[in-house]
């Protein structure tokens, strides 16, 4: 090998180090054990070292931040769609009074009978799927619960304290 191929590939291998010492994380490297997952997980935490574990405890916890969060969010959520529904109805009775005139026919009322049915098993629908996702999300922050304390531990065991 001669010496411009040399310094090349020397250039190189100090351009990545740099590379992995000051970029990301920008997910989660971590399982619940506190050990790195996946080739360039162990790149990062081998050319940054505390450094890495610091910012996957950041990381861990803003996400355990927004999972507990979602109840909040989703109040939020649907007391603007409550609003919105509610403007529709309003706006909805408004027209029928104005210009629908005279009685409803069979079909009509057999139609609002079909959509009040319809409303109710699609309510009974989102119960069931909100209760399978409010345990999705609560099985997850068990999870990155679990990430946070292995973080902890590693961080512990291999610089000595818990605290930056």
């Amino acid at each position: 090998m001669n010496y411009k191929t040399a310094a090349f590939l020397l250039l190189v291998n100090i351009c990545l180090l740099g590379y992995l010492a000051y970029s990301g994380p920008y997910e989660l490297r971590v399982d619940d054990e506190g050990q790195v997952t996946g080739f360039s997980g162990q790149l990062k935490e081998f050319a940054q070292g505390k450094a890495f574990w610091i910012k996957q405890l950041k990381l861990v916890e803003k996400e355990i931040s927004w999972e507990e969060s979602w109840p909040d969010r989703q109040a939020e959520f649907q007391l603007k769609l409550d609003q919105i529904v509610s403007d529709v109805e309003s706006l909805n009775k408004e027209y029928k009074q104005n210009y629908l005139h005279g009685d409803i026919s069979e079909s009509d009322a057999l139609r609002a009978e079909a959509d009040k049915l319809n409303d109710k098993a699609n309510e009974l629908e989102q119960i069931k799927i909100n209760r399978i996702f409010e345990e999705n999300r609560q099985a997850r922050i068990k999870e990155l619960q679990q990430i946070r304390n292995g973080i902890l531990l590693r961080i512990e065991k291999d610089f000595g304290d818990s605290n930056d």
